[in-house]
């Protein structure tokens, strides 16, 4: 084999070995990602299942419509049931932290979380809507957004056909 052949052959192979490295790295990079995604999927769950958490899911609950109410009376008061009234509005926080910066599949998050989500943003939504408190957990506010998004998405798609 001469040296104008092996040119044209390796003009030809380069390409072909550099394409399938780069599909080598990119399922590589799905994989660590998908892995990444479950351990935060998990952390959450145990987060939101924890003792503490179901406490203040709870006491969310039960204040209902006087929440802004409550969580004002508490803070006035520097009540220790402050903490409780706003961890749940703090976890979406995080979670709309997380996905905001892209840590977290926003479809992923929706599939889990979107009805709970919905449930408590509208407890939270006075104070979510107060001035007062426009600077706090904005990402529990973006993350609303984009499950709003997500659901308008979900719904122009077409249904799969049944086999």
């Amino acid at each position: 084999m001469d040296l104008a052949s092996a040119a044209k052959i390796a003009t030809i192979v380069t390409p072909i070995v550099i394409a399938g490295g780069f599909g080598f790295a990119y399922r590589q990079w799905q994989s660590i990602r998908n892995t990444r995604m479950a351990e935060i999927l998990v952390s959450l769950g145990k987060q939101w299942d924890s003792p503490e958490m179901q406490d203040s899911r709870c006491l969310v609950n039960q204040c209902g419509k006087n929440l802004k109410q409550e969580i004002k009376k508490a803070d006035t008061e520097n009540s220790p049931d402050l903490y409780r009234l706003v961890k749940v509005a703090n976890f979406f926080d995080f979670l709309g932290g997380m996905v905001m910066a892209g840590y977290f599949d926003v479809r992923t998050a929706y599939d889990v979380f979107w009805r709970t989500e919905e449930h408590y943003y509208e407890l939270y939504r006075l104070i979510l809507d107060d001035p007062d408190y426009k600077d706090y957990i904005q990402c529990f506010q973006k993350l609303h957004q984009a499950f709003a998004t997500e659901k308008a998405k979900r719904i122009k798609e077409k249904p799969r056909p049944s086999v």
